[in-house]
């Protein structure tokens, strides 16, 4: 991403001869229903996110990340291309694209190829880019009228904040049972990551007291988060599965 090239070129001498500028590539920067789904391109800006009609309808979740990114000059510059090829475990927006099923969408003079977002990160700063690919934008699955989504980041103040700790939930209910759960977590392991046991537990159950506080427990069994400045990994993993928790607590209370 930009924003941080520019920071790490303060710090040490750039190891690239050239760079390419994207940010006048319109096909990136369009949001639009497309194949069933919602294409983001990657250069759309937090700002933008934040402010789409059609996500705020849709994609709830990744409009209360987007809103919640720095300040507001970095919602205006920073894009959710950047934000995810930086392949941080706290990009604030992986979280609510996980809960998505978003697949990232590259393209290279060899023709454009799709990937699973959750298979996309490889390892701490690490993606599956391969050499002479960009990424082209995200097609997203829009929530459904009967379900739910919610996001949180806990950081050392409410803005500016690296995540100590993110999350975001995407429930679907039929009656009283759920059918569809997604559950992600971001500075929680050395990549974002879908909590998949947790997903099985809820789905094909009521939420009962006692499927609640075992989400919470698979969720803080599926992290795997490090002691660093902002936190211990201790905390991280209480935090995760009590946030988690909540979500499905506030989700069963709507009732």
């Amino acid at each position: 991403g930009g924003t941080d090239l520019l920071v790490e070129w303060r710090h040490r001498a750039p190891d690239s001869g050239t760079v390419v500028v994207l940010g006048r590539i319109g096909e990136l920067q369009v949001v639009e229903e497309r194949r069933g789904g919602i294409f983001i391109g990657a250069g759309v800006t937090h700002a933008a996110l934040r402010d789409s009609a059609l996500l705020q309808a849709r994609i709830p979740a990744l409009v209360a990340a987007a809103s919640g990114v720095g300040s507001r000059q970095i919602q205006s510059a920073g894009t959710v291309g950047g934000n995810i090829a930086n392949a941080s475990p706290a990009a604030d927006l992986a979280p609510p694209l996980l809960v998505a099923d978003a697949e990232v969408v590259v393209r290279s003079v060899r023709g454009e190829r799709s990937v699973p977002l959750r298979r996309f990160f490889r390892g701490y700063r690490k993606t599956d880019l391969r050499p002479a690919e960009m990424i082209v934008g995200f097609l997203v699955r829009p929530l459904e009228a009967a379900g739910v989504e919610v996001f949180r980041k806990l950081g050392a103040r409410s803005a500016h904040a690296i995540a100590k700790v993110s999350a975001a939930m995407r429930l679907v209910r039929d009656g009283k049972k759920v059918s569809l759960a997604r559950i992600a977590l971001g500075s929680a392991a050395e990549v974002p990551i879908r909590a998949e046991e947790a997903e099985q537990w809820l789905e094909g159950r009521e939420l009962s007291p006692e499927t609640i506080q075992k989400v919470g427990d698979l969720v803080r069994a599926a992290v795997r988060p490090i002691d660093d400045v902002r936190s211990t990994a201790d905390y991280r993993r209480w935090v995760a599965g009590n946030l988690v928790r909540g979500f499905v607590e506030m989700i069963a209370a709507g009732d």
